[in-house]
Order: C-alpha cells, then structure tokens, then sequence
C-alpha cells in the first residue's frame, strides 16, 4: 500500500476543507477546483489526443500529446504550477464528475506534491529546472529531490476503457484520491447503514449509491469491494493476509 493509498481520506478531507462549500452530495467538484487549484477545466464535445492537439495549438500552449488518435475520458496537461484539465462535454453529468476528481487527483498526487518538496527542498531556485527551462547542476541532482520526477510539462491521458494492467496500476493512487473526492468511504458506508441497504445485492447498493453520490455505478461497485474488504487488525493478521494472498496467485 503506498504512502497516498493510506492517506487519501486526509487529502480529500483537506480539499474539502479549503474549498469551503456547503456539505452535502453530489460533490460539487468543479467549484471544488475552481476555489483550491490552479487548473482549469476545458469541456470539449469529445476528447481525443487530436482534439486535445489542436486546442492547444489554437491557444498557443507549449505542450504536446505525442500519441497516436486516441479517445479519452479525460486529459490533463500541467505546467508551471497550473494545469488545464479537458473532459468530455458530452459524457453523462456522473462520468464527468468522476474524470474531473480523476484529473485533480492526478495533478495533486503527481504534480503539485511532488513539486512542493522539491520547491520546499531546494528553494525557488529550482522552479526553471521543474519546468524545463533549464538543466538540474550536479549539486540539484545530488540533493535526490529531483529522482523520477517529470520535469516540463507533465501531462497525463486517461483512456476510455483501460485494459493493459500496467496503465491501470499506474492510475491506482489517481483512482483511489479521486473516488475520495465524490464518495468518501465512510460516507458510503454510513449511508448504507441508514438506508438498511447492507443486504442488499451489489447491484442494488451501486444503483443507490450513484443516486446519492453522482458517481457511475460501476464506480461505486468498486468502492463497494473496497468496503467490504476484510481489514487485518495488526501485524499478524496483516502478515498472514500477504501470505495468504500470495500463495493465492501462485
């Protein structure tokens, strides 16, 4: 489990917090951007790497998707502190909701915090270096602040249907942040609870659940099995629950 996996429930919390909206569900994620992130939110009728090229081509930003025709749930380019997020304006209100916590996890998660600890580690000195307008001196790199991060324009593409299991692991820490966002976990177990909906079928629970919460259903039936997960309580458990898993795949 990562550091981010253990801590998404403070990080959405934190959001929250800053954004200072009236409780209640659905989130109302875009606003939510608007009053913590520096990052826009461009809705175009379809989203594909093409679309995506040529908008920035028309506004005259220096980043490019290099990838071949590809159609997209979401994209998000960030550079120089801030970022533009594009989604589809034609998806259904629940998919966008969910692709815009997406991109705002993603450019939490793997940009800003990332460039936070670099910029709190090494000072404002090192802002030309994150964004690629110069090369880190051998002292920068030394520092190891620097190691395996993206330094330019970071930019990211979330694919409609992700099949390759590598793509999907990348995206594991956006997802769980992201979900965060719109459906926090204990809000989804108390609202099952309340609504005397802990029997109830898995299909039964996602349908309710998107109701309440604005997420697609599919989503919500992964949150679902994160729910109901069995939690290992200490470090036997926890110990046995990895052996047990692994001699589970072999």
């Amino acid at each position: 489990m990562s550091t981010i996996e253990r801590n998404v429930g403070e990080l959405a919390r934190q959001f929250w917090a800053r954004a200072r909206l009236p409780e209640g569900y659905p989130r109302d994620i875009e606003s939510g951007v608007a009053l913590v992130l520096p990052m826009a939110i461009i809705k175009l009728p379809v989203v594909t790497t093409s679309e995506v090229s040529l908008w920035l081509t028309r506004n005259r930003v220096a980043a490019e998707v290099n990838q071949l025709p590809l159609d997209l749930m979401g994209c998000l380019i960030a550079y120089a502190g801030h970022g533009i997020t594009f989604v589809g304006g034609g998806d259904s209100p629940e998919e966008q909701r969910l692709t815009i916590a997406h991109e705002a996890a993603h450019f939490i998660v793997h940009y800003m915090m990332p460039r936070q600890r670099a910029l709190t580690a090494l000072g404002a000195s090192i802002k030309p270096v994150l964004d690629g307008e110069r090369l880190a001196t051998p002292a920068e790199r030394v520092e190891g602040v620097l190691s395996g991060m993206r330094i330019g324009a970071h930019i990211h593409l979330l694919p409609r249907g992700i099949t390759d299991d590598r793509v999907a692991l990348a995206e594991v820490d956006a997802d769980n942040l992201g979900l965060e966002l719109v459906a926090p976990q204990e809000a989804v177990s108390a609202f099952l609870r309340t609504r005397h909906l802990d029997d109830a079928g898995p299909l039964e629970q996602a349908i309710a659940l998107q109701m309440k919460f604005g997420v697609p259903a599919q989503a919500m039936m992964r949150r679902l099995a994160e729910t109901n997960r069995p939690r290992p309580s200490g470090f036997t458990a926890a110990t046995l629950a990895i052996l047990r898993g692994g001699n589970e795949r072999t």
